[in-house]
């Protein structure tokens, strides 16, 4: 099954092979916390920044996908509107009510954008 940081890769299309993710991914110390992930997620030249929102109803405002510190642990949100929030949570995909989200949701989350698009073999460089 896909990890988190996978899971991103996955949802952005970005090109990565599967053993060479998973295992800076299970190397990295700080895996399970958006740090870590940053890292990882620099890595593929992929911009982010972690983001504490004073009112969790604008969760509204945010692209999918974006990672979300949820009930002590990591999520990729899928989707999000008025009824329920789709996550990625411990390699299932889970669809939940909006206001069960919010309640366990600490407001932090990692918008993550798409890779340039430039070439592969260019980013790298």
């Amino acid at each position: 099954m896909k990890n988190v940081f996978e899971q991103v890769l996955q949802q952005l299309h970005v090109p990565y092979t599967k053993k060479y993710a998973r295992n800076i991914y299970l190397q990295h110390p700080d895996r399970n916390n958006l740090w870590g992930i940053s890292d990882l997620l620099a890595l593929y030249d992929i911009s982010n920044v972690s983001i504490s929102m004073s009112d969790k109803e604008d969760i509204d405002r945010l692209s999918v996908p974006f990672l979300a510190e949820f009930s002590q642990d990591l999520v990729l949100v899928t989707q999000c509107n008025s009824d329920f929030v789709e996550i990625v949570w411990k390699n299932s995909l889970v669809k939940i009510a909006r206001q069960q989200f919010l309640r366990s949701w600490t407001g932090v989350v990692k918008p993550v954008a798409q890779v340039s698009d430039l070439p592969f073999n260019q980013r790298l460089s």
